[in-house]
């Protein structure tokens, strides 16, 4: 895939992150119905001077190139007779005219005809016509549910044709493809090669990749000139991304002289088609008079419809601007609600940005709020639950927030609501966030539809997914990234993974951490994408930027192990602390362990134990376990402290097992540590309290505490004496393979202790534990096959 120039993203000064998809390809048709377009080769004006009688005459004699004449007449003369127009279509369609089969195919699929535009699409591809060969060949690629089954090779060949034929979506898509490596083999010369028949046929959008390829050298040598050059002609060809690349080379010189006027131009050019990123970089030249006269009311009309958009950015600018009133009234709410629209699609520090100047003056500002709020406005009572909530020049209470915001809530605003709603759910109030999250959703709020969803699904019901659909489509990323979650573990819908990806990369768009984070477990794991490890690896980083922890150590495990990038000890290290930092667990350990190897810098042992030691605290059996080797046995140079050992040990024998939860003690690992702590307990002449955390070991299947607690019972020790509980316990632990229990087993049968004697259920027990290389039982087979021996010589004399 031909990669965005990442460095070219700081629109005057703001850094423009790529989003979800952080490469730059050109965009053909994605062949919805909605997209197919009515014809692309018929002329759309009505046929001059046309002998109707004549042609008519043709028409009924079975003429194709009439019959599709009369079609044209009819549809475009402005006779609205559209039976006629259908009927001349479909006569033609029947003749083997492809220009009438492709046009007929589109029409079906507008409608919905799926199988019947399928037909006559095949149809046209057979008859040569480029445009069906494209639309027939990409359905074919991944085969549509009971109407088409996939045929990639078929596809290819189809497709291959209309790019030859000139077909630009046709060359596009395969531009794409080599760039993707999704249904051919990953060739950036290809793509290039493929954008450029694309390009010189005018298609701005490949002229765009093509300008992209030249700048970061895949598929063709890297060249400034020829980048700048194919950049331009999209722009001027309307493309807008292209038109906000060529503002940014003008506003900082890149290629082309600094030239602020002719940036704001460009700029304008790609906001007026709607470009939310381009919309933010000219409000900002409005409201700095830079390349354009500074104007603050078209500065904030450009702000205004970048934030709609969801561009972080513009929502805070607007959120200052209410707070100011700077440009408009001032208005504390409509301050309070884009400074949270901004903080919710990624702008981290809004919160302290937006309230930073009133904690100059919070005490004058503070009594100013209170009196507005008591005398029952809304803004200043939402404005001081927000004081409250935050902390923000008063120590936080979140008692006091919630009455503020109640107060509002009760005169039916929205945003106190929703913020009500919030406050419960994250105290795990779930039935006290309900109602308030059901007023602010009957309102519209799309967090109070996210609310909603979240108390039905907890509840397992299929509500739960309506309402964060609602939330979803109102643009709100943490329900489009919830949603995306159910999709893909199946949780109250069946599982839909390229579903669960469309909802990730929507939420993505608006820069959410974990949606990031969740394309790259999808891109790792090809669930809902093919399976990419340098895309899962990107998706990653993306997420591990905008601070997602979880992210941060797999991308630290990513440079660690090769994952889709170059291996790199030192950026794993920096991303494995990166998550310590962020409250990881497993990140910690990592760090810990890197420290106090000395792998990656200088021997860090306080910082490596620090680090460890904070995973433990928090839970990390792994580290708890490090801990008790580190200490118990003096590992990395530390001094052996056996108490501080023991105690980590004990952690984990304390702590109850979980297989269903990955960040839970295992089973297995439990009934080791249980049957350790017991051996310890053993030593230190205490057998009661051995076989209570023997038993606790055996309880969960261990083969090591079933024969250590088996041995108690046999001697009476620290347990009343029981030969036959004892042979029980040898036997369970024996059955899953310990040699030690497979080995007593056989003394006892061979001595008949607690079982009745058997020489062969004795020497089938000890050749059990002699095959895993117990030495007591292969010298008793030994004896045993020397005693008989001797027995038969003795019967023989």
């Amino acid at each position: 895939m031909i990669l965005s120039k990442i460095s070219q993203m700081f629109w005057c000064g703001a850094l423009v992150l790529a989003v979800c998809v952080p490469a730059v390809r050109a965009q053909e048709n994605t062949g919805t119905a909605e997209s197919v377009p009515a014809s692309e080769t018929a002329s759309s004006e009505p046929e001059a001077g046309i002998d109707l009688d004549a042609v008519l005459k043709a028409a009924e004699a079975g003429d194709a190139e009439a019959q599709f004449r009369l079609y044209l007449h009819y549809a475009l003369s402005g006779t609205g007779d559209e039976e006629k127009s259908l009927k001349w279509l479909i006569r033609a369609a029947e003749s083997e005219h492809a220009d009438a089969q492709n046009i007929l195919a589109a029409r079906y699929m507008r409608e919905h005809r799926i199988e019947d535009a399928l037909k006559w699409w095949e149809k046209a591809a057979g008859n040569g016509h480029p445009v069906a060969q494209f639309w027939f060949g990409r359905y074919l690629a991944t085969g549509i549910e009971d109407c088409l089954e996939a045929d990639v090779p078929r596809a290819l060949d189809l497709i291959s044709e209309s790019a030859i034929a000139g077909y630009e979506s046709a060359q596009i898509w395969l531009g794409n493809e080599y760039c993707d490596g999704e249904f051919v083999e990953q060739n950036y010369e290809l793509a290039a090669t493929w954008y450029r028949a694309a390009a010189e046929r005018g298609n701005a959008e490949a002229q765009f990749s093509l300008a992209q390829a030249y700048y970061t050298g895949l598929g063709v040598d890297k060249n400034a000139v020829e980048y700048s050059a194919w950049l331009r002609k999209a722009a001027e060809n309307g493309h807008a991304e292209a038109q906000g690349y060529l503002a940014y080379d003008y506003f900082i010189g890149n290629i082309v002289e600094q030239n602020y006027e002719k940036a704001a131009e460009w700029w304008a050019k790609s906001a007026e088609q709607g470009e939310p990123r381009a919309q933010h970089s000219l409000a900002q030249c409005y409201r700095d008079g830079t390349g354009v006269p500074a104007d603050k009311a078209k500065a904030l009309e450009w702000f205004r419809k970048a934030a709609e958009q969801n561009h972080a950015g513009a929502q805070m600018a607007l959120a200052v601007a209410y707070r100011d009133g700077d440009g408009v009234p001032a208005d504390m709410t409509e301050g309070l609600r884009w400074m949270i629209r901004a903080h919710v699609h990624g702008y981290e520090n809004a919160r302290e940005e937006f309230w930073a100047p009133l904690l100059n003056d919070m005490e004058a500002a503070f009594k100013n709020l209170e009196r507005a709020a008591e005398s029952g406005e809304t803004a200043a009572q939402k404005a001081l639950g927000e004081i409250y909530c935050l902390g923000r020049g008063v120590p936080a209470d979140e008692e006091k927030a919630i009455a503020w915001y109640r107060r509002a809530a009760e005169q039916g605003d929205a945003e106190a609501q929703k913020e009500l709603a919030i406050i419960y759910w994250n105290r795990g109030d779930a039935e006290d966030a309900l109602p308030w999250a059901q007023k602010a959703a009957a309102q519209g709020d799309g967090e109070g539809e996210c609310i909603l969803g979240l108390y039905y699904l907890k509840k397992g019901d299929i509500l739960g997914i309506e309402y964060l659909k609602k939330s979803a489509e109102q643009g709100e990323p943490f329900a489009q990234w919830r949603l995306g979650v159910c999709y893909y573990n199946g949780e109250c819908v069946p599982v839909d993974s390229e579903e669960a990806v469309r909802w990730f990369s929507l939420a993505a768009e608006s820069g959410f951490p974990d949606a990031f984070f969740s394309l790259g477990c999808a891109y790792e794991a090809g669930k809902g994408v093919e399976k990419d490890l340098a895309r899962a690896a990107e998706m990653y980083e993306q997420a591990a930027y905008r601070g997602n922890a979880e992210a941060q150590f797999r991308l630290g495990r990513c440079y660690a192990d090769g994952i889709g990038v170059a291996p790199d000890p030192e950026c794993s290290a920096k991303w494995y602390e990166k998550s310590a930092e962020g409250g990881h667990l497993r990140g910690q350990l990592q760090a810990g362990f890197i420290c106090l190897s000395g792998d990656v810098g200088p021997v860090r042992t306080e910082d490596g134990l620090e680090w460890i030691e904070r995973s433990a605290k928090g839970g990390w059996w792994l580290a708890q376990g490090a801990l008790f080797d580190i200490y118990y046995f003096g590992r990395y140079g530390i001094e052996v402290d056996k108490e501080k050992g023991i105690y980590w040990l004990r952690q984990l024998a304390e702590t109850e097992p979980d297989d269903n939860d990955s960040d839970k003690i295992p089973t297995e690992r439990a009934g080791v540590y249980r049957s350790m702590y017991g051996t310890f307990w053993e030593d230190e002449g205490k057998p009661e309290e051995a076989a209570k955390w023997f038993e606790k070991s055996a309880a969960l299947g261990h083969p090591s505490g079933q024969y250590d607690l088996g041995r108690l019972y046999f001697h009476g020790n620290g347990v009343p004496e029981d030969k036959a509980k004892a042979v029980e316990l040898f036997r369970l632990a024996a059955e899953q393979g310990y040699d030690r229990a497979q080995y007593n087993l056989g003394i006892c049968y061979f001595r008949g202790i607690g079982v009745p004697k058997s020489i062969d259920e004795a020497v089938r027990w000890m050749q059990k534990a002699a095959e895993q290389g117990d030495e007591k039982a292969q010298q008793f087979l030994k004896d045993f096959e020397a005693d008989s021996a001797k027995g038969k010589e003795n019967d023989k004399e």
